[in-house]
């Protein structure tokens, strides 16, 4: 699989930098093109559902202020797009074939960010979300997270910090033999053959047999991937945590894993590695369903 065709969502959030910087960075490791896509909300329907007795004048002065936030954070996602190809030296270019070199274009669509994600996510190779961690959570971001994995069937990058020059030098896999983990590391392969190390990661908890490491070692042996193998002993932490903590010291600029292995429903009161990934991550993650 090659990857020429990058989604970057913007929001008009402190999100919308990493966001660029992640797919910029990406892009011009694989010479790629990047869609920075403003999803904008018509104010109407921006507006919640009001009672019968509200007055007109009170709807009014609702759906001007919601079109004055969402010219405020087009604006915005416009300035962050306008820097990030500035600081990035991005070409500029909407219609394919483009040149053999990373490019990017604007796009802005009427709807809700989730849902436009899901219809342009189709035709992308990847997805890019940018999460500054630490910060209060993010709604729509979680809600286009979802709608990316699970109805627009791509991996999705989770961009949570600082960006270096490079992602992928050094990349990580947890594994742990699930069909979600297998997409994941196809989708990533990209990655896997411009890294300079690849560790495959797994936990040892009685759910994860030992021989999957080695398996996935000689897959990708034959893809030509040379990977090391490393078991993980969570002890008394979380296994999200104890796999994290396993990439952040091998050095790993990436993070590849299966996205809810569980229902999402058993994730949401039970927690597990993909909540703990969102809400802890301090390398990129590359995220497959």
């Amino acid at each position: 699989m090659t990857m020429k065709t990058i989604l970057a969502p913007l929001a008009g959030a402190a999100r919308d930098e990493l966001t660029l910087a992640g797919a910029f960075t990406v892009a011009q490791q694989c010479e790629a093109h990047v869609d920075a896509l403003f999803a904008k909300l018509p104010a109407a329907a921006a507006v919640p559902m009001l009672g019968e007795g509200v007055s007109g004048a009170m709807v009014e002065q609702l759906i001007t202020a919601a079109e004055t936030e969402w010219e405020r954070r087009e604006t915005d996602s416009r300035r962050a797009f306008e820097a990030a190809v500035g600081s990035f030296n991005m070409a500029l270019h909407e219609e394919p074939p483009g040149p053999t070199t990373a490019t990017a274009a604007w796009r802005e669509e009427p709807g809700r960010e989730d849902e436009v994600v899901v219809h342009a996510g189709h035709l992308s190779d990847l997805v890019v979300l940018g999460h500054r961690r630490g910060e209060d959570e993010d709604i729509q971001l979680a809600l286009t997270l979802e709608a990316a994995l699970f109805r627009g069937s791509r991996p999705v990058l989770l961009v949570p910090g600082v960006v270096g020059q490079r992602i992928g030098g050094v990349a990580a896999i947890a594994w742990n033999g699930s069909a979600e983990g297998a997409r994941a590391v196809a989708d990533a392969m990209p990655f896997l053959h411009q890294a300079d190390a690849v560790h495959i990661l797994t936990a040892e908890t009685g759910k994860t047999d030992p021989a999957v490491a080695d398996k996935l070692a000689d897959y990708l042996a034959w893809h030509g991937v040379l990977a090391a193998t490393r078991k993980v002993t969570p002890g008394s932490a979380a296994v999200g945590a104890a796999l994290l903590t396993a990439a952040v010291d091998l050095g790993a600029d990436l993070l590849v894993m299966g996205g809810y292995t569980h229902s999402r429903l058993r994730e949401l009161i039970l927690g597990g590695v993909t909540r703990h990934m969102l809400a802890e991550a301090r390398l990129p993650v590359l995220l497959s369903h």
